[in-house]
């Protein structure tokens, strides 16, 4: 009975744990006007990951960076970016492979 509990559990639980890329960014920086320089980063193995960077809006030398949670993509966190750079950090966010316009990746 424990074994089949176990089994019925793990098929529905699955799918909540699986990863939900989103490639078209809903929205951009700049529908909230905000500062930012758009970067493109080559890991080792050639694939390219497109990150924000976000100055504070005083000066600053504390960073934040934005790791977002595998839903969506990066520009879902705008809002706590802003939050972020108004308190005076730097915020520098990330998409993953298969995440916005970061290299195509399988999952």
């Amino acid at each position: 009975m424990r074994s089949l509990f176990l089994i019925i559990y793990l098929v529905f639980s699955l799918p909540l744990l699986a990863l939900n890329p989103s490639i078209t960014y809903q929205q951009r920086p700049e529908k909230f006007n905000m500062v930012y320089d758009e970067h493109s980063v080559e890991t080792n193995d050639g694939a390219v990951l497109t990150a924000w960077y976000f100055p504070a809006r005083i000066q600053s030398t504390q960073l934040v960076l934005i790791s977002h949670d595998g839903e969506g993509n990066m520009a879902d966190n705008l809002r706590q970016a802003d939050v972020l750079i108004a308190a005076g950090y730097n915020v520098m966010m990330y998409d993953y492979r298969g995440f916005g316009t970061s290299s195509p990746f399988e999952i």
